[in-house]
């Protein structure tokens, strides 16, 4: 059995839809149950696992508006992207064999799809990755359907995504806010999700790779307690009326399997890994469903997009 590493929670600085049937048995659920799966599905799609987080550094209370990022900060912040790419990476090149489960899924217009899960100590909710094989699709639109900015064409396909907002951003990286809208006419709270990101970043091995950390996740919490400054920012309470959400680790890769230019379409091999958790209420088998589903209709919804822009 291959072994791999456990999951770093730092790195040295100096180192660096359609939704698609499940490929076996489906459960017969309640009304219940697809009443929590659907609320879950519905957040994921939102942000791909932003899930309720009641955990704090310290005491909450707001930064001051002025507060700006040193060099120190930002250094402190990419060595915690680093670490995040380090796991991010071992994670999408693990063979088979180390997922606790890995299948072949269906998903209409794409090939060679499969979804895999693992247990980590931890966290309650397994590490979750989808891959498939998208064709006649260039870098430059993959890059388009996945970024996070102010005016991503994420909030034109993704509904319930209300406003991502860059609140800082330093080389190589930023630290985003994403709102999502409430659900189920208010029954699923407003979600408000601060995160750091690393920029896509260009591989030895020719993929491009781009991977976020939630910024009140623990993962980052060896770094946030050495400023005050990023103790101050992960511990600001949410927006008015907003549930404060997170996730641990998630993240894109593209590897190509044709040598063509990022403006030219061809044959890319897409990865998208989530690990999250949830104290929020949602039940885990409906998260860790809704994540799956929501990431197969982002899937879905991104690829439709694509094709309605080169129809126009």
């Amino acid at each position: 059995m291959v072994v791999l590493p456990k999951i770093r929670a730092w790195y040295p600085c100096c180192q660096r839809t359609a939704q698609a049937e499940l490929a076996r048995w489906r459960p017969v659920w309640s009304r219940e149950q697809k009443a929590f799966a659907g609320a879950a599905s519905s957040v994921a799609l939102s942000f791909l696992a932003a899930q309720t987080w009641n955990w704090s550094l310290c005491d909450t209370h707001q930064a001051p508006k002025d507060t700006r990022l040193s060099e120190a900060d930002e250094a402190l912040l990419l060595c915690a992207l680093d670490t995040a790419l380090e796991n991010f990476r071992q994670w999408t090149q693990a063979p088979a064999s180390w997922w606790d489960e890995c299948r072949n899924v269906r998903m209409p217009g794409f090939g060679d799809a499969r979804h895999c899960k693992k247990k980590l100590d931890g966290f309650p909710l397994r590490l979750m990755m989808v891959s498939a094989l998208w064709e006649n699709v260039s870098l430059d639109e993959l890059i388009m359907v996945t970024e996070m900015t102010d005016d991503c064409v994420k909030l034109k396909f993704v509904p319930l995504m209300e406003s991502v907002q860059t609140r800082f951003s330093f080389p190589g990286g930023r630290i985003l806010r994403t709102t999502v809208k409430p659900l189920l006419l208010g029954l699923v709270s407003s979600r408000e999700v601060e995160s750091v990101m690393k920029e896509p970043e260009t591989m030895p091995d020719g993929s491009v790779v781009s991977v976020g950390v939630g910024l009140q996740s623990p993962l980052l919490l060896e770094k946030i307690q050495q400023s005050d400054v990023l103790k101050a920012l992960a511990s600001e309470p949410p927006s008015k009326g907003k549930v404060r959400s997170v996730d641990h680790t998630s993240g894109y890769s593209f590897e190509p399997l044709e040598d063509k230019e990022p403006f030219q379409k061809g044959k890319w091999r897409v990865h998208i890994v989530i690990l999250s958790e949830d104290t929020g209420g949602l039940p885990a088998w409906a998260l860790e469903m809704g994540i799956f589903y929501g990431t197969i209709d982002w899937f879905a919804a991104a690829d439709k997009y694509l094709k309605r822009l080169s129809n126009t």
